[in-house]
């Protein structure tokens, strides 16, 4: 009797993949769930669907952008980077 090993493949179906530029990425995904995440190229960054946005966001917002945010969507935003 031989034996038969089974793998399981393990993948995170809330990663959308890998786009060049964020408009890639909108136009592939123009809506998504709360944990869908993917990387742009361009960006050198993690985009994430937010609901507070009805959008994917760039995970490294800038403070300059951070600042122009309602409440809302200022707590929807993870990362801040200082430029």
């Amino acid at each position: 009797m031989s034996k038969i090993k089974l793998f399981t493949l393990s993948f995170d179906i809330s990663y959308k993949g890998l786009y060049e530029t964020s408009t890639e990425l909108k136009i592939k995904y123009p809506s998504a769930q709360l944990s869908d995440y993917a990387y742009v190229s361009q960006s050198k960054s993690y985009w994430y669907w937010s609901t507070a946005f009805n959008d994917w966001v760039n995970q490294e917002t800038s403070e300059a952008i951070y600042i122009t945010l309602n409440p809302q969507q200022k707590a929807a935003v993870p990362y801040i980077v200082g430029v």
